[in-house]
């Protein structure tokens, strides 16, 4: 079992290259390249594993996620009693909102709300027509990408999630990347990116996805 994982990884990573290396050459879009990699993921009885990193790629070492229609976005609100500080003495409860992706041409996506429910503790769940912290994505198809950033200080380390948009893939490289490098706070990180080169970018400490994906396994 084993030496057959270990040939599906190197046949990937083969494969994979050689994609890349024909992508660059100009041979066809980034766009023909992930439309490659989803039926060879579809089609071919590769291990879930393998078939989600070959189509998606490792976030582990892109350190994002690049948003389309197979993800559904989940957003995690606290509430807190008014007046109190934000700590979670003051806790009532949390919202949970959901927003999915709908394809678009040239692999854009535009976004939109499908659900918000709230829960509070020993009450029963809520649905609501509006979250109390709603996101305002772009109603133009946009290119979105789910951002991981790491920040350490000498007594701890944490990783912060930033939704990161822009209508051009190379606009949204660029600002991934400026990011990714960047040594600021999160508000000026998205400050800039918004002034420059992504024209969305917004930092929220409970953001988390939802994949439905599919493979031949």
């Amino acid at each position: 079992m084993r030496s057959r994982r270990n040939w599906f990884q190197s046949s990937r990573m083969l494969a994979e290259g050689r994609l890349l290396e024909r992508e660059s050459k100009g041979c066809f879009s980034s766009t023909d390249a992930r439309q490659i990699r989803r039926a060879v993921a579809e089609r071919f009885p590769l291990p879930p594993s393998i078939a989600y990193r070959y189509e998606l790629g490792s976030y582990d070492t892109t350190g994002f996620f690049e948003l389309t229609s197979d993800f559904r976005l989940n957003v995690v609100s606290p509430i807190y009693q008014d007046g109190q500080t934000r700590t979670i003495e003051h806790q009532l409860g949390y919202e949970v909102s959901y927003y999915s992706f709908r394809s678009a041409a040239n692999d854009r996506v535009t976004a939109s709300l499908t659900s918000v429910t709230e829960f509070r503790t020993g009450e029963h769940e809520t649905p609501k027509a509006a979250p109390r912290n709603r996101i305002d994505f772009p109603e133009s198809p946009t290119y979105f990408r789910l951002v991981l950033k790491t920040e350490r200080s000498s007594t701890k380390q944490i990783t912060l999630t930033f939704l990161l948009g822009s209508p051009e893939e190379q606009q949204l490289d660029a600002g991934t990347k400026q990011l990714q490098s960047g040594g600021r706070t999160s508000a000026s990180i998205c400050g800039a990116q918004r002034a420059r080169s992504a024209g969305f970018c917004l930092q929220r400490d409970c953001q988390n996805l939802d994949c439905a994906f599919r493979a031949r396994g």
